[in-house]
């Protein structure tokens, strides 16, 4: 059996909802096709992460539009972890891709 790869946006994709809490952790392995565990490694990671902070007054001249829809990904994720009461955010994420 060969190991599955999975993108930044998938994985975004299920933390997302896995952090809205509007299904378990066994529905949403299901739905995707994935172990519950990987669901939660995936989101300590991703909650574990630092936070994106620009080194440039203006960076929206320096982004590709991708760059900028990651950014806005990674700030509305943030606020709902905020919002759910998540302690574990540092300061910024940098990447999502290292997670399995």
């Amino acid at each position: 059996m060969t190991r599955r790869k999975f993108t930044s946006s998938f994985k975004t994709k299920v933390v997302l909802e896995a952090i809205k809490e509007r299904s378990s952790l066994a529905e949403l392995a299901q739905k995707y096709e994935l172990q519950p565990t990987q669901i939660s490694a995936w989101k300590k990671c991703f909650s574990g992460k630092r936070w994106y902070s620009p080194q440039h007054d203006n960076v929206d001249d320096l982004m590709s539009d991708i760059d900028k829809q990651n950014v806005q990904t990674i700030l509305s994720v943030k606020a709902l972890l905020e919002e759910n009461g998540e302690h574990m955010i540092n300061q910024r994420i940098v990447e999502f891709g290292m997670a399995g």
